[in-house]
């Protein structure tokens, strides 16, 4: 259907035009563009055209194909089309009648459809690509809306060249998404596993990764260790699904033979961050090792960290019943244990990769035997780390990768806190 329609030219896109070389056919040149465009968020009215392609200057297209995603309703009907011709006298390639090739991002549909011969399409040449609204209702056009499409100058016969998208910032999926007015940023946080999908793009993240906390020792234990802490900015993502793994705390000991469970390690890409390390008990003294280690029981030492990723867990004083050692944290080792106190866990390390600063991966805090000398149970360290075992023994704080406390004695709370969960958080300038 030809139409007439005003034109208004917004200045709000980034494109990136490919002008391919010569192919000669038959003794005729043809040339093959090939453009991708990424329309920045904005909301167009009645009859306004966003323009995708001018070749004006240097001549008509005798053929155009178009992939797009674009605003849709819930039948998978485009609320925008796109036209091509000449200003004043135009055609629809993608409308109602276009082939629905399946969901974009942000409530999005991926439409595909072309123009082979302006002849048979009742107009005269083909020199713009419009995006173009004629519905009565504004239609707002999402962040990650992508246009590709590709023509031919010359003669008609010629084969067009399919597009490659080109990188226009990150598009990506996964987790709960926010976005940071202040810093310009897109945040991806995961609590639980899932994949974090780069739909369309490529350029380098910030990330945090923390393992599980360990699991704290049973009757007068050890504080469980935190998870491994991991950041860094200048990641490079490119457009494929990335697996996501949380690691989950680890279970505290209920029987003085056995230790506090070590965390679950958490994963993004080629990136694990260890889980804490699980914490001594009264009968099982050592602290194992993990990402940050658990706090020792009863004369033995806490578990090693890991380099880079977090701190050794404190040492358990003897005799049995006297302080036990807290569990490392993110940024320093766990307190040992004394006879008149149980170690307090390592504290944690700040991030504000959301835009909040936030302390997260401490150590538990060691328990006590209340009859040993008046002794106080261990506080756990700072960023969501347990509490010794009092009136009760605290879990680490869910999603921080944080230590549980260490137990306390029978007539109290012997049993060990749970390890938190981890954490995966990924930001990335917003395109």
């Amino acid at each position: 259907m030809n139409r007439s329609n005003s034109y208004v030219q917004l200045s709000l896109l980034s494109v990136t035009v490919l002008l391919f070389g010569m192919f000669v056919f038959s003794n005729v040149y043809a040339e093959t563009v090939s453009i991708t465009t990424q329309i920045s968020p904005i909301t167009i009215l009645f009859d306004e055209f966003i323009s995708l392609l001018d070749t004006s200057v240097t001549g008509n297209l005798t053929s155009v194909s178009v992939t797009a995603n674009l605003p849709c309703d819930s039948s998978n009907t485009p609320l925008l089309t796109i036209v091509a011709g000449i200003l004043g006298d135009t055609t629809n390639i993608i409308d109602s009648s276009s082939d629905f090739i399946g969901n974009g991002p942000r409530d999005t549909c991926v439409f595909r459809d072309n123009i082979t011969n302006v002849t048979a399409a009742n107009i005269p040449a083909i020199n713009s690509v419009f995006l173009n609204h004629t519905g009565s209702s504004p239609v707002h056009i999402p962040q990650g809306v992508m246009v590709t499409l590709s023509g031919v100058f010359g003669n008609s016969t010629s084969e067009s060249t399919t597009s490659e998208p080109i990188s226009s910032g990150i598009v990506a999926t996964g987790g709960t998404i926010t976005t940071n007015a202040t810093s310009g940023k897109t945040i991806h946080t995961f609590t639980s596993s899932g994949t974090f999908q780069v739909t369309s793009g490529s350029g380098d993240v910030e990330y945090l990764v923390i393992g599980g906390g360990g699991g704290g020792g049973e009757q007068q234990a050890g504080g469980g260790g935190a998870g491994g802490y991991l950041t860094a900015t200048g990641h490079a993502v490119t457009a494929q699904g990335y697996s996501i793994t949380i690691g989950g705390g680890g279970a505290g000991a209920t029987t003085g033979s056995v230790k506090g469970i070590n965390g679950g390690d958490s994963i993004f890409d080629t990136l694990t961050a260890i889980g804490g390390g699980g914490a001594g008990s009264s009968s099982s003294g050592a602290g194992s090792i993990g990402g940050s280690g658990g706090g020792g029981s009863n004369g033995s030492n806490g578990g090693a960290g890991t380099i880079g990723q977090g701190f050794a867990g404190g040492f358990g004083f003897e005799p049995a019943g006297y302080g036990a050692g807290g569990g490392g944290g993110a940024s320093e080792v766990g307190q040992d244990g004394t006879g008149s106190k149980g170690g307090d866990g390592g504290d944690g390390l700040s991030s504000s990769i959301t835009g909040t600063a936030i302390t997260r991966a401490a150590g538990g805090g060691g328990g006590t035997y209340v009859g040993g000398g008046g002794a106080t149970q261990g506080l756990g360290g700072l960023g969501g780390g347990g509490d010794g075992g009092g009136s009760t023994t605290e879990h680490g704080d869910t999603n921080t990768g944080s230590g549980g406390g260490g137990g306390w004695n029978n007539s109290g709370t012997p049993d060990g806190g749970d390890g938190g969960s981890g954490i995966v958080i990924i930001s990335y300038d917003t395109p």
